[in-house]
């Protein structure tokens, strides 16, 4: 019992970033703690991190206004509005077209597909003839009944914004003896069955004139982490780098924070969080749900936690 109240001192006053020393190498582990997210960097309408001092030249990680992949649908007047602190929690999540616009400004989008619940768009299916043709899945059909394209349960297709703000997310980096990083990875409370990306959005030649944004998939290919009927999941990654390195000028390269995103879908795109030129994109297909902030000044506290800073589904 004394334990228990120990860890959970040091959980409750423990700084969002910490680093404590392994003991299989003496090297150091550092332990960053997820962020609920509703889009790009945003949190409830605020700013997650500020990366002006880190990346200020990457346009998606400094945009005004900030820019939202999930929203909260209205359905009294069949449409969506930015999540705030005042939303009502039993609102539906809804798609929303703003990194669209952000990044295509003169692109055109099916209006179909934005602002409405996400559990409408559904996914391609056997025989489409194009990334557009989708089927939403049945429920979870009943025994004997005949095969068709249905959820597994217990998956919720329509989550509200309470039951995505749930969720919560640990990262650990500690480099190997042989020069490469181990990185575990811990998602809780996600949405149960769910199927979600990692990706690595950083910057290239930070802090001079030829800086550059850059999104790769954390860990390399596949990406892909699956939530279990409790919305949890685990995994260890080794990479070539330290996605903790600092953003300085004379670097390579910066990473600016790891994100998992949910695919709604039921679909990955390879190296792409979507398919973004043919018109589906991110905050239509999916969305960033956890963010964990690797540079820049984080303005916000966790909104949820890990427990006592440890990893694994149990």
């Amino acid at each position: 019992m004394q334990f228990l109240k120990k860890a959970l001192t040091l959980a409750t006053t423990a700084a969002i970033a910490i680093s404590v020393t392994g003991t299989a190498n003496a090297s150091k582990t550092t332990k960053i703690q997820g962020y609920v997210s509703h889009g790009v960097n945003i949190y409830n309408g605020e700013r997650i991190a500020d990366y002006s001092n880190a990346s200020p030249m990457v346009p998606w990680l400094n945009p005004s206004p900030l820019i939202d992949e999930v929203r909260a649908y209205d359905e009294a007047n069949n449409t969506a509005a930015v999540i705030t602190g005042d939303t009502n929690k039993q609102s539906l999540i809804a798609t929303s077209d703003t990194f669209f616009n952000f990044m295509n400004p003169n692109g055109i989008i099916d209006p179909a597909l934005v602002n409405t619940p996400i559990g409408n768009i559904g996914s391609n299916y056997f025989g489409f003839q194009a990334p557009e043709d989708r089927i939403i899945p049945e429920a979870f059909p009943m025994p004997g009944a005949a095969p068709s394209v249905y959820f597994a349960k217990p998956v919720n297709a329509t989550p509200t914004v309470e039951q995505w703000n749930k969720i919560s997310g640990l990262i650990s980096v500690r480099e190997k003896r042989n020069g490469n990083f181990k990185v575990k990875v811990t998602i809780k409370n996600g949405l149960p069955n769910g199927l979600y990306t990692l990706w690595d959005v950083g910057a290239t030649n930070p802090l001079t004139e030829n800086e550059q944004g850059y999104a790769v998939p954390m860990g390399g290919l596949p990406n892909v982490m699956v939530t279990d009927a409790k919305g949890c999941a685990y995994a260890e990654i080794e990479m070539p780098y330290s996605i903790v390195r600092e953003c300085k000028e004379g670097a390579q390269s910066c990473s600016s924070y790891i994100n998992a995103v949910y695919h709604w879908d039921q679909q990955v795109y390879g190296a792409s969080p979507g398919e973004t030129f043919l018109g589906l994109p991110a905050g239509v297909l999916a969305a960033n749900q956890l963010t964990w902030p690797t540079s820049g000044d984080v303005l916000l506290d966790p909104p949820t936690r890990v427990p006592f800073n440890i990893h694994g589904c149990y």
